[in-house]
């Protein structure tokens, strides 16, 4: 076999775990736990690494990474990735697997998105699955698969750009998880056109040729056409039962025009008010993922942050 090739489960057997150290670069060739059917997947308990792979029920396979790091964290961190040049990785893609392994105490689950499995050259879809498959529910499941193998009794999905947009989306299915998202898009409709229309094309033709128009427009589609699977806005103007970190670049003009402001004057006095934190950042000028350092600080700050906010809530109602 070539070394450079992740070892396979024989039979369905899991192959044994990899210490976290040994985690080569975008973890691909970390061994690989085949299974049947996602309801199979129960994530190893003892500490180290291992890819887990099963299919959607479309076929489509889920590929994550898991690392667990035992009783040295009660925090599960869960990584999502954004826009992926499909020339520079090949999926499955782990986006801030290095920087957590060698930086951070926490336990950790990386999911790359199964959508872009619908073209070579999809590049984002956001986690949102397909028409007939809404793949949220099917994320939130792997996290809570993964928090109970290492323990954890926090959450932290965390994620930048459209990364960002599935961290706050997913969270709102795991009650009391924190979603930590740099730079999200506010709805999909906001964002380029290119994007929209190779979205829309690949992963979702039925609507294609009836929403171009509002393409063009610039009209936001999202919730007309998706509801809250495509829009940020639509989802917290309802009450939702998590916490969530929106941390904007301000020199990020075009997302603070489009999605930011947007997000802030819809959702920041509404029902979730107490639950959500907005926090604004002085970053390179443009649209780009925060440096390591500024997230994982991010992700301390957030969670003394819940915790705190939890800690008001159980008061209030003593």
């Amino acid at each position: 076999m070539d070394p450079s090739t992740p070892a396979e489960s024989p039979q369905g057997q899991p192959p044994a775990p990899v210490p976290v150290d040994a985690l080569g670069v975008g973890g691909t060739e970390t061994p690989v736990h085949h299974l049947p059917d996602l309801e199979q997947i129960a994530p190893h308990r003892g500490p180290g690494a291992l890819r887990y792979s099963a299919p959607l029920p479309n076929g489509v396979p889920m590929e994550t990474l898991f690392i667990n790091r035992g009783e040295e964290s009660r925090t599960l961190l869960v990584g999502l990735h954004g826009s992926t040049d499909r020339n520079k990785y090949t999926l499955p893609r782990f986006e801030w697997l290095r920087t957590v392994a060698e930086r951070s105490p926490h336990s950790a689950l990386f999911i790359s998105d199964p959508t872009l499995a619908s073209a070579p050259t999809l590049r984002l879809a956001w986690y949102t699955g397909w028409r007939d498959l809404d793949l949220t529910p099917f994320l939130a499941e792997q996290v809570r698969r993964a928090a109970a193998a290492c323990g954890a009794d926090e959450i932290v999905l965390l994620g930048s750009s459209g990364g960002g947009f599935a961290a706050m989306q997913v969270a709102t299915l795991l009650p009391d998880s924190l979603a930590v998202a740099f730079n999200p898009q506010a709805s999909i409709a906001r964002y380029t056109p290119q994007a929209q229309v190779s979205y829309l094309k690949h992963v979702m033709p039925h609507l294609a040729e009836e929403l171009r128009p509002a393409i063009d427009a610039g009209d936001d589609w999202s919730a007309q056409a998706l509801g809250t699977r495509a829009s940020l806005i639509e989802r917290y103007t309802t009450e939702q039962p998590n916490f969530a970190v929106y941390v904007q670049n301000l020199n990020d003009d075009t997302h603070i025009e489009r999605h930011y402001g947007a997000f802030r004057d819809a959702v920041g006095h509404g029902p979730n008010r107490g639950r959500l934190d907005l926090v604004e950042y002085e970053g390179q000028a443009g649209h780009g993922p925060p440096g390591a350092g500024r997230l994982l600080q991010a992700i301390e700050d957030g969670l003394v942050w819940r915790r705190e906010a939890l800690a008001r809530e159980a008061g209030s109602v003593a």
